[in-house]
Parts: structure tokens; sequence; C-alpha cells
């Protein structure tokens, strides 16, 4: 008598080898795919995303000092009159991953001005104060001679080493030693938009911010000058300056000097408050050699102690390589309820570059 449960162990035998080949068929195809897919770019959707930020300092008008707790709720922003949706907010106490680029630039009127920022008790105000920086912070010291009239020198590249500092404020450059070039004494630079547009790139990650130590005086042409704020701006360049007061005698005379200057479409003063205005920097007068330390304290101590806000341009809104102006408002109440005073120091005006097709 034959088994008839021979064959139907031959049909299930035969079947799971289909199934097997066929499983193993399917991974391999898989495993071509996969591998396929790596090889081949991906479809993406790029979607360009624009933030303009903002760095706002708020002090109280009463006692100058910075105010902080704010919150987002406290701020408008203002594009050319259009209230804009604030996108991002931090204030000092959050925000960690931005260390200060300082770029402090030397520019005295005359080689008296020069040799009294050699006194030994205004180099050790300055070094003492930018000692004080946290270690994260770099800072670099570039060197103008007459207004403007020579392009500025790097004496020193941004560094953390405080030492190198030291050395280069120690070692200001005299009048008739001062040589253009770009040897190992210093780089030149040929205008002082280049060497701040130039620093700028260097550091995209950091707060840039520069202090000129001036007499109220570098002398630019207006194109010039009107030229460089909007390019500071597009960069978000915060212009501080510590005017030394060495500029009295220049005061004196420039009711004469000024018509001649508006001749020559120079501005002989005010360029230095003007850039501080555009910026949302600030202004400080010095004097006696602690000033100078005290002053620099402020400025370090106040561009810490903004908040930063931004907000995003829509993806249907064009670069238009325009000058956009900005106001920022702020309302904020006391623990009475009522209205502080507050001053607000901001930059004026932002502008998006055209972007090659």
């Amino acid at each position: 008598m034959r088994d008839s449960s021979v064959p139907s162990q031959l049909s299930l035998t035969r079947t799971r080898s289909k199934l097997v080949l066929l499983w193993l068929t399917l991974a391999v195809s898989a495993c071509i795919f996969n591998s396929q897919a790596q090889d081949r770019p991906a479809d993406t959707v790029r979607i360009r995303t624009r933030v303009v930020p903002i760095d706002v300092l708020i002090k109280d008008r009463r006692t100058n000092a910075p105010v902080t707790g704010l919150k987002i709720d406290d701020f408008k922003i203002f594009d050319d009159g259009r209230l804009r949706q604030i996108t991002y907010f931090s204030s000092s106490a959050e925000r960690t991953d931005r260390p200060l680029a300082l770029l402090l630039l030397l520019a005295p009127i005359d080689e008296r001005a020069r040799n009294s920022l050699q006194r030994p008790a205004i180099l050790k105000s300055m070094t003492t104060a930018l000692e004080s920086l946290p270690p994260e912070d770099e800072v670099a010291v570039m060197f103008s001679w007459w207004g403007g009239i020579l392009p500025p020198q790097t004496l020193v590249t941004f560094t953390r080493d405080r030492s190198q500092i030291d050395t280069a404020l120690a070692g200001l450059p005299s009048f008739n030693a001062t040589r253009i070039t770009t040897g190992t004494s210093g780089r030149a630079h040929p205008t002082l938009e280049e060497a701040l547009l130039t620093i700028v790139s260097e550091r995209p990650n950091s707060q840039v911010a520069v202090v000129m130590v001036t007499d109220s005086i570098y002398q630019l042409t207006s194109l010039e000058r009107d030229e460089m704020a909007p390019r500071l701006l597009q960069k978000n360049v915060t212009f501080n300056t510590l005017i030394t007061g060495t500029d009295k005698y220049f005061l004196l005379s420039y009711p004469m000097l000024k018509p001649a200057s508006d001749v020559l479409n120079l501005g002989l003063y005010g360029v230095p408050r003007y850039l501080v205005q555009q910026t949302g920097g600030e202004e400080l007068r010095v004097s006696k050699p602690e000033d100078y330390g005290a002053a620099l304290k402020q400025v370090m101590g106040d561009l810490s102690s903004r908040y930063r806000l931004g907000f995003t341009l829509a993806e249907g809104e064009s670069d238009d390589d325009r000058l956009h102006r900005l106001k920022v408002n702020v309302t904020a109440r006391d623990a009475r309820g009522k209205e502080r005073k507050l001053k607000v120091v901001a930059r004026q005006g932002y502008r998006t570059p055209k972007t090659a097709n």
C-alpha cells in the first residue's frame, strides 16, 4: 500500500523552498535599491530663512543702568514703519554661544595725542579693563594715523592672549616710523571699511564690536561715510567711541574749516558719532587716565547686557539692496505698575544685498 503522505510532504518542501528563494530575492533587491538610492542625490526642497538680528541695549533713563528681566512681549520692532513679528528673542542671561570679538581702534589726531595714549597710567587703565573680559572673548588692536588720512594698521589680530594686547598697546608706532606695508610689523588695509568688513567675515559667529579711541575726527568723504554705515549695518557691527578730548584746538578752528570741508565734501568732525548713532553703539568722553578703563568696562558691560531680537523675512520679500529703517519700542512697568522711562539703543536699519542668480 502506497503512503499518501509522501506527495504532500514533497509539495510542502517545494513550497518552503520557493518561499525561501522569494525572500532571498526580495532581500537582494532591497539592498540593491538602497545602494542606488544612496548613490543618487536626494530630491530636496530648499527653503531660505532670512532672519534680521537686532542687538538692543535698554537703559534706565534715571540711573543709566542696563535694564534686565524684560520679556519678548515688552518689545515691538518696526521695519520702515511696519510692525514685525518677533521670531527670535534672548536675553544676556540666556546667551552663551556668541563670544565677543572686540576691535580696539586707536586713532589719535597727531603725535601729541599718540604720546598721551602711551602714558603708563592710561595703558594700565585700558589693559586692566580688557583683562576683565571672559576668557572666550577675543580682542584685536588697530592703529590709524592723522584722523584717517593714513589707512589703519592691524597691530595684533583677534586673540584671547591678553599679553599680546598689552604689547600692542604699549608699542604704538610714531608718525615718522609708520610704514604702510604688509610685513611682520602689521598688515595695512586700504580703508577703515575694508578693515572692519574683513574682521567681520573672520568672526561670523561672534558679537563684533568696534571701540574707537579718537578725538572726534576721522577724515572721510561724505560719500565714504554714507557707504560705510549701511555695510556695518548689514553685518550687524556695533560701533562705539571713546572721545579723548584732545581735539579742543580743532573745535576752536572748526567754524573756519567747515566751509572748506563742505566744498571738498569731507567729513572732518562727527564721523565717529554718526557711525555710533547708525549702528546702535555708545559714545563716551574720557579725560583722566582712570576714565579710559571705566569707559571700556562700561561699553563691554553694555554689550554683554544686550537683548538679541530678530524677525524673519517672508519668502516673497525680495533682497532689494536697500536700507530699511528700524525702530525698537519697549514698554515696561515697575513694581508699582508705573511705566518706566527707558532709553533704547539699537541699530537704525538693515540692508539685504541682492543675491546672485
